[in-house]
């Protein structure tokens, strides 16, 4: 893996990507890999409604993922930006509790007010190692090869940011 330039929450941020076959563990026979997860479009998108949930319900701390985040895929990883909160989970047949919110951080985000590094790396899919990367704010994770238009999104989220 390449030196780290710079820092994003304390944790290395390597300027680009570093691809390494894993290997296993001889005590347990485990791959061993470290994972780059890149902000999809579909990770922003949900972002970009858990916002709007918070500005049009402002007396709600949480909300169930289900009632904002359609697609399959990998949302939960924007707890390593910083973006997202999960709620205490209260309920030990449950996994988790499945209701988040947005920090201020994923607000600053959204509001086009920073930019994150693009993947995050990840030991075993879960454990923070650093991150990797360009520098993308929102925009970027939403219009980059795809359909979506930022303005339009936000404008139908609130009238003025």
């Amino acid at each position: 893996m390449n030196l780290a330039s710079r820092y994003y929450n304390h944790l290395p941020w390597h300027p680009e990507p570093s691809r390494r076959e894993g290997g296993t563990c001889e005590a347990c026979g485990r791959l061993l890999k470290v994972y780059y997860r890149k902000l999809s479009t579909a990770m922003a998108l949900a972002l970009v409604r858990l916002f709007g949930m918070a500005i049009d319900v402002p007396n709600r701390s949480y909300f169930h993922v289900r009632e904002f985040y359609r697609e399959r895929g990998d949302f939960a990883k924007l707890k390593f930006w910083g973006m997202i909160e999960e709620a205490p989970n209260e309920d030990e047949t449950k996994k988790s509790s499945g209701l988040w919110r947005i920090t201020e951080e994923g607000t600053k985000f959204v509001c086009m007010e920073m930019k994150v590094p693009q993947y995050v790396i990840l030991k075993w899919g879960s454990e923070l190692l650093g991150f990797a990367g360009a520098e993308v704010d929102v925009r970027q994770c939403l219009e980059f090869g795809n359909k979506f238009n930022y303005a339009e999104l936000m404008g139908s989220v609130v009238k003025e940011v």
